[in-house]
């Protein structure tokens, strides 16, 4: 699964990107990048199965760049990381069918399993009810 993560805060990105064990999971990173604007130019020339998006970013926030991927790549599922501990981010994200939410003020390093597992497990279950419904 083809990963890009997309984060105003440069250490916030490559501390995320060197933190978690990707490859165990079955996860890629291949790209990173600093706003939703950047990450719909990514997202135009290479494949990526699930984005783990900031929330609060310049130009294109997380949500809005939820909203534009649902029209655009619908089949592109996301993660979003963020410093809002607000419910209502959250339930904004669920809605647009994020499989996690997940808060940068509590996460924790050793949380990083947990998280790629539930990700992973979700985006597979997800897949195949798509292929089931086809």
């Amino acid at each position: 699964m083809k990963v890009l993560v997309v984060d105003d805060d440069k250490l916030a990105r490559k501390g995320l990107i060197s933190i978690m064990d990707w490859k165990k999971y079955g996860f890629e990173v291949v790209g990173d990048v600093q706003n939703g604007r950047k990450a719909l130019e990514f997202l135009k020339d290479n494949e990526v199965d699930i984005v783990f998006t900031d929330i609060d970013m310049p130009e294109i926030d997380g949500i809005e760049l939820m909203k534009m991927c649902k029209k655009e790549y619908p089949e592109v599922k996301f993660v979003v990381f963020s410093m809002y501990e607000d419910f209502r981010y959250a339930q904004s994200a669920l809605r647009l069918g994020a499989l996690d939410y997940i808060s940068k003020i509590s996460f924790e390093g050793d949380e990083c399993d947990r998280i790629l597992e539930l990700v992973e497990r979700k985006y597979k279950e997800n897949h195949s009810q798509k292929e089931n419904q086809e």
